[in-house]
């Protein structure tokens, strides 16, 4: 496999001499990540440093290396690179400049239209979708990818940098949607994962209700010296839920507040009452039902449930069916035909063999995730 590495002003430097291992893992919510073992040759060593990017034959994704590690022992002289898709950049940058337009927002804060301390040179942002996702103030300071990773899951789109070759070598992040395949639609072709369709050579299903829920109960709180006049405002998010299915969870959230001036008497000259202006802080009730709803919504997580298996690498990978499509899996024996999102696709290239592994459906919590909550 032919490996390209280019520097940061997208410069080709050289191709990799050979490599021991690869393992390039593709994620559709989220940038995904590879690892790259190759012999420390003199050629690989001046190829392979930190920030140079990599580019496969055959994929859509380009890495960048934010990791090197060289050893040297009984087995020989070895390089160990690891890092990012490009589109893993987002991490390094927090939300700034504020923009109601999703990937305006990614523009105005990393790409060509940031400030020129803060863009990524010759990145470019392809803003093909219109996601009006709206800006709130708690947003500001926050890291753009976790923001992105929301706002990828929300409207189910993912996003991918690709290396555009012309004449002025450009970066360009896109959104894209993935292809519905599976048996209940008619319109493309229907793919299906299966020991019975020989395509399955071995299969991992898991259901976890863990950090799941289905009702969430979100109040306003204020301090007591706060006025709000009437009924609390509330909200209950997933309400028509019942039964075993129903995962409750109650949030306090904070209410939005505004202050105005009051007359009070504070006396009378003679006959005259004395008035006194005060500042009174009072709760928005209509702003604060709005927070209540956008975080009572944003709240409700799904059961998550996962199907990895190891499949053929084949002619219909990447043609046939991707990265963010929506399939079929089906294990007669386990009683389980699932209609899934192709999440995640690892590709292990090591022996001069090729082996993928795919996850469908929303990934289990990891130490990581959990830790971002």
């Amino acid at each position: 496999m032919d490996l390209s590495v280019y520097n940061t002003s997208l410069d080709l430097c050289g191709v990799v001499d050979e490599i021991s291992s690869l393992i390039w893992h593709r994620r559709f919510f989220k940038s995904g990540y590879f690892k790259l073992i190759a012999p420390a040759t003199k050629n690989n060593a001046a190829l392979l440093v930190k920030h140079n990017i990599i580019e496969k034959p055959d994929s859509v994704e380009i890495g960048y290396i934010s990791s090197v590690v060289m050893t040297n022992d009984d087995s020989g002289e070895f390089i160990t690179v690891t890092g990012n898709f490009l589109s893993g950049l987002l991490a390094n940058r927090i939300i700034l400049t504020p923009h109601d337009d999703f990937l305006s927002l990614i523009d105005c804060n990393i790409a060509a239209s940031a400030s020129s301390l803060r863009s990524i040179p010759n990145l470019y942002v392809n803003k093909n979708i219109n996601i009006n996702s709206g800006f709130y103030a708690e947003l500001y300071r926050s890291n753009l990818a976790v923001y992105s990773e929301a706002i990828c899951m929300a409207y189910n789109f993912g996003l991918r940098v690709k290396f555009i070759h012309d004449n002025q070598k450009h970066l360009l992040l896109e959104a894209y949607y993935g292809t519905d395949r599976s048996i209940l639609q008619k319109v493309n072709p229907q793919i299906v994962f299966s020991y019975e369709y020989d395509n399955l050579l071995s299969a991992k299903y898991q259901y976890s209700e863990n950090n799941s829920y289905s009702t969430v109960y979100a109040k306003a709180v204020f301090d007591s010296a706060v006025e709000c006049s009437g009924d609390v405002p509330s909200y209950i998010a997933g309400d028509d839920i019942c039964g075993f299915e129903r995962l409750e969870k109650a949030l306090n959230i904070p209410a939005v507040t505004y202050t105005f001036d009051r007359q009070i008497c504070t006396g009378f000259n003679g006959s005259s009452p004395v008035f006194t202006t005060v500042k009174v802080t009072a709760v928005n009730k209509t702003a604060t039902l709005s927070v209540l709803q956008n975080e009572g919504d944003n709240n409700i997580a799904a059961p998550n449930e996962t199907f990895t298996g190891k499949v053929f690498i084949n002619e219909g990978y990447k043609s046939e069916y991707n990265l963010g499509d929506i399939v079929t899996v089906w294990h007669e024996k386990w009683n389980i035909a699932l209609t899934v999102r192709i999440t995640e696709i690892t590709e292990v290239y090591e022996n001069g063999s090729v082996s993928t592994l795919p996850v469908f459906g929303s990934p289990l919590p990891v130490i990581s995730d959990l830790l971002k909550k």
